[in-house]
């Protein structure tokens, strides 16, 4: 069965430094996972990702690719893009490779406050329930 959207499509924003390794690796496996469940990507669920320092148009790293590929996830196509308010204040939920790049979503962007995690802080959350992010 697969899920359509109704509406506009929830997004979801991973965020790293370069966008050539950590948060691309992120978006296409989250993206994976959304189709292997049943919903229909991008209809009703986006998932991008930025660099805060973004290697601008470079591809993914080839470890990255060879990470990804080991698991069956495509990642051709790939270019990274730098962060901007736009793709933050867009992105229903933020998610950062670390603390460090949170702070700096949350600084540049303070509405996302609210909005923005890291990956470590949503898998606490997925095993503890969402209390733990209070």
């Amino acid at each position: 069965m697969t899920i359509t959207a109704s509406a506009r499509p929830w997004s979801v924003l991973v965020v790293c430094t370069g966008n050539v390794c950590r948060s691309p690796m992120a978006e296409r496996m989250a993206a994976a996972v959304l189709r292997s469940a049943g919903f229909a990507v991008p209809d009703v669920a986006l998932v991008g990702s930025a660099g805060i320092s973004a290697w601008v148009d470079e591809p993914m790293q080839p470890e990255a690719e060879a990470a990804l590929a080991a698991r069956g996830v495509d990642a051709a196509g790939f270019r990274a893009r730098r962060l901007t308010e736009d793709l933050v204040t867009s992105a229903d939920l933020v998610l950062c490779a670390s603390r460090e790049h949170r702070a700096a979503v949350v600084t540049a962007v303070p509405v996302a406050l609210r909005r923005a995690c890291t990956l470590r802080e949503l898998a606490r959350a997925a095993e503890h329930g969402p209390h733990c992010l209070l």
